[in-house]
């Protein structure tokens, strides 16, 4: 669905224009990645991960207020059934209908560092991110031979979203939570197999 994005025409864009373009379906297509970087060669690919349990609660939040306000034309609302799912839905059943494969953060990683090169790739951790937004921003203005971001983390008012503020994980399964923590795990371990640690906020 979202592969067409990334086709672009040869010869798009202008040496002196900086494209920035924040889609995360890219990283769910390994087609989408190899265009961006036959189109540009030079891509960063700036990788935000979180926690998948963070991730879960936060996308059934937002899922549940788009089903209620019916947006046209989303997936969850294309019938009055979907509707109805995505608007009371468990965290569980959630999770089984639609996050399931969209939540492996450690095989999605692990992808993008297949199709770039190692120093092209930028991990962020949104809690790291909320936190600090400095660091990695700083990171990415110099790989893009940018002027140094001159700003400290004072000026930074920290973020706090849905997910952050959930205490209870009601609907989930002693199972399913343990499978979260071990995808979380195991995409920690691949980021730190990467050679390039000056690119890696977690």
């Amino acid at each position: 669905l979202f592969v067409g994005r990334t086709e672009l025409p040869d010869g798009f864009g202008r040496p002196e224009v900086v494209n920035g373009h924040k889609y995360s379906a890219y990283i769910f297509s390994r087609r989408a990645l190899d265009n961006l970087l036959r189109h540009n060669g030079k891509s960063i690919i700036i990788v935000c991960t979180r926690h998948p349990m963070k991730s879960l609660i936060s996308w059934h939040n937002m899922h549940r207020k788009i089903a209620s306000e019916g947006a046209p034309g989303h997936f969850t609302t294309r019938t009055p059934e979907d509707r109805d799912f995505y608007m009371n839905c468990s965290l569980q059943e959630y999770y089984d209908r639609y996050a399931e494969n969209n939540l492996r953060y450690d095989f999605f990683v692990k992808r993008a560092f297949k199709v770039f090169p190692e120093q092209q790739v930028v991990v962020v951790a949104q809690e790291r991110l909320a936190r600090d937004p400095v660091s990695p921003v700083a990171r990415v203005v110099e790989l893009l031979g940018l002027a140094p971001l001159e700003a400290s983390t004072s000026e930074v008012k920290p973020h706090f979203g849905h997910a952050d503020r959930v205490k209870e994980t009601a609907g989930v399964s002693p199972d399913l939570a343990a499978k979260l923590d071990a995808t979380h795990a195991s995409m920690l371990s691949v980021i730190e197999a990467t050679g390039h640690a000056s690119n890696v906020f977690v």
